[in-house]
C-alpha cells in the first residue's frame, strides 16, 4: 500500500471531523472493511448452500474478535443445525467441495460436539448442540469486548464458558 492509497481514507476521516489519524488507524479501517465484506460474502454463500435448513450462525475467531481484525488467518463460522437437518447440512458441505478437517488437539475436548470443515481460508464448524453453540457465541462476544489479541487468552475464555 502506498501513501497515495490513503488519500480517500484521509479525506473521509477529515470529513467526519476527526482531527488526527495515523497510518495504523487508516489501515485498521481498511482491514475492518475487508473483513466485513468477506463475512457478507460468506453469509450469502451459506444461505444458498443451506437453503431450506433451519440454522443459526456465529462468526468467530480473530477476524471477528480482534480490532483491527487479523487478516492473515482463517474466517471461522460456527453453524448450529438442528439434529434433524444435520445430515443434510453435512451433505451440502460435501457437495460444495468443503473438506472435513482433522481434529485439532487444542479443541479435542469439544470434538464430540462439533465437526470442522475447510474450504480455502474459510472454516465452518458445524454443531447440533444448541447449548454449545450459545456458549461459542457468548465467548466470541466476550473476546470481542475485551479485544483479546493473544490466541491463548481467547482459547482460555472459550474453555471457561464451555466448562
Amino acid at each position: 500500500m502506498s501513501r497515495w492509497d490513503l488519500i480517500p481514507i484521509a479525506a473521509s476521516v477529515f470529513a467526519m471531523g476527526v482531527a488526527t489519524w495515523s497510518f495504523m488507524e487508516a489501515r485498521g479501517v481498511r482491514m475492518r472493511t475487508k473483513a466485513l465484506t468477506q463475512r457478507t460474502e460468506m453469509l450469502v454463500m451459506m444461505q444458498k448452500m443451506f437453503d431450506g435448513l433451519l440454522f443459526d450462525l456465529c462468526f468467530s475467531g480473530s477476524r471477528v474478535t480482534c480490532d483491527p481484525p487479523v487478516m492473515n488467518t482463517d474466517l471461522d463460522v460456527f453453524v448450529f443445525v438442528p439434529e434433524g437437518n444435520h445430515t443434510a447440512a453435512v451433505l451440502a458441505l460435501f457437495e460444495q467441495g468443503w473438506i472435513a478437517t482433522e481434529k485439532d488437539r487444542k479443541y479435542e475436548h469439544d470434538c464430540d460436539r462439533m465437526m470442522s470443515w475447510r474450504k480455502g481460508w474459510r472454516n465452518i464448524i458445524l454443531t447440533q448442540h444448541r447449548e454449545f453453540f450459545e456458549q461459542t457465541r457468548n465467548a466470541t462476544a466476550l473476546c470481542k469486548t475485551l479485544n483479546l489479541k493473544k490466541k491463548g487468552d481467547r482459547i482460555a475464555v472459550f474453555r471457561a464458558l464451555r466448562a
